[in-house]
């Protein structure tokens, strides 16, 4: 094995590959980096919401997210899930702090309301309702896209590279508290709290039909980003 061929997650993945040939698929091993990438964030000692993940695919009263959920949503939105072409060994490469930067916005969502989950809420908990809704599966899968273009656009990222890859990059604590910002507007969308239950069977819906009703009724990347309604 030469060297070069594991400076690089790109390049050490190739080598498995090959070492491996005839015995793992290339999808499995793309499959078990990504893994290993959720596993970085959701097992990490500083992630808050860890506690509300479900060990297995089914979301429980109690634990309202689970891996599944999260790897079609935030991780698909806000992880570089390829493996990259950088170093390791260099200051170029940013996979740790992309991991910090997606768990410091988890622990965001974490602080600003699910810290409250509570399963034994009575029916009319407004708060409740409000965490019920928004971190149902199509829910998250849906606004997860509207938020990482609000994110993208605050932090300035305008190249389809730079636009693919969001944390994965020094973000300074001005430019974190811009993200909060952007998330803490997310929590404050009128129709999480709604009365009616028009939201609720949409929810049931399909991503794209869910995503939809969401940018009719207000929740867009510009109303993330500060517009009024």
């Amino acid at each position: 094995m030469k060297s070069e061929t594991v400076k690089s997650e790109s390049g050490f993945l190739k080598w498995l590959i090959r070492r491996d040939a005839g015995m793992t698929k290339k999808a499995d091993r793309t499959e078990q980096f990504r893994t290993y990438l959720y596993n970085s964030v959701i097992e990490h000692v500083d992630n808050k919401t860890s506690k509300w993940i479900s060990a297995s695919n089914k979301s429980t009263n109690d634990k309202s997210l689970t891996i599944d959920m999260l790897s079609k949503s935030i991780f698909a939105c806000f992880v570089y899930r390829e493996p990259v072409e950088d170093n390791m060994t260099t200051e170029l490469y940013k996979r740790q702090v992309e991991v910090e930067n997606v768990i410091a916005m988890m622990n965001m969502l974490n602080d600003l309301g699910l810290h409250a989950w509570n399963p034994d809420a009575a029916a009319g908990d407004t708060l409740q309702r409000r965490l019920a809704r928004m971190f149902r599966s199509k829910s998250i899968m849906s606004w997860s896209e509207l938020l990482v273009d609000a994110v993208t656009a605050t932090l300035k990222l305008h190249d389809s590279d730079e636009k693919a890859r969001p944390f994965y990059r020094d973000l300074s604590k001005v430019q974190l508290g811009d993200v909060k910002s952007v998330v803490s507007r997310l929590f404050g969308w009128k129709f999480w709290a709604d009365g009616s239950d028009e939201i609720d069977r949409i929810l049931s819906d399909n991503k794209s039909d869910v995503k939809q009703w969401f940018k009719e009724h207000g929740l867009t990347p510009g109303y993330l980003m500060g517009a009024s309604m």
